[in-house]
């Protein structure tokens, strides 16, 4: 028992609550790189917008010469970037519920980061073919480097630790403090 002052009301002797377990290394490092790979979409997306708005007679003059099979890889380019605005806010929903122990969480990064690195993907295919072979290269290799942090989450969450994380406990000690919806 903790000793109190004497001038303190009982009603504020609290204690602090017992801590729970310890978060597995594999977990923490997916949180990580989960919202590192949030805060790269959202560099990535006010970079995008910011070179449209710097340089609008060109996005203009893209526009305004009308669909056609040039304008093809605008429109898919456009489409992608509103996958990559859903993917930011689903990464931090993600990476904020796995440390919550959230089954469902694991659940759905492990299903959706795949599909993410097939969407970078071909984004990064996309841009990259439209420019000559040095910058092509340049530009793939910094698309590697930053698909690097979805890598290492989706192989982190494949482990045991993360599923025992992310799996209800059956001591009802420790269930009741961690509920699972």
């Amino acid at each position: 028992m903790t000793a109190f002052p004497p001038d303190v009301p009982p009603s504020f002797h609290h204690t602090a609550p017992p801590p729970g377990p310890r978060k597995p290394g594999a977990v923490l490092t997916a949180q990580i790189m989960l919202w590192i790979q949030f805060g790269a979409i959202v560099v990535f997306l006010v970079l995008s917008c910011s070179f449209v708005a710097v340089l609008p007679s060109e996005a203009s003059d893209f526009l305004a010469s009308g669909p056609s099979a040039s304008n093809e890889s605008f429109y898919v380019a456009l489409a992608l970037l509103g996958v990559f605005l859903l993917m930011a806010v689903l990464f931090a929903v993600i990476a904020a519920k796995i440390g919550s122990r959230r089954r469902w969480a694991r659940v759905f990064a492990l299903v959706l980061l795949p599909i993410f690195a097939a969407v970078h993907l071909l984004f990064s295919l996309l841009v990259a073919g439209s420019q000559p072979p040095g910058a092509a290269f340049g530009l793939l290799t910094l698309f590697a480097f930053a698909l690097a942090p979805v890598v290492v989450a989706f192989i982190c969450l494949l482990t045991a630790a993360a599923k025992q994380w992310c799996t209800p406990s059956a001591d009802p000690d420790t269930a009741a403090l961690v509920p699972q919806y």
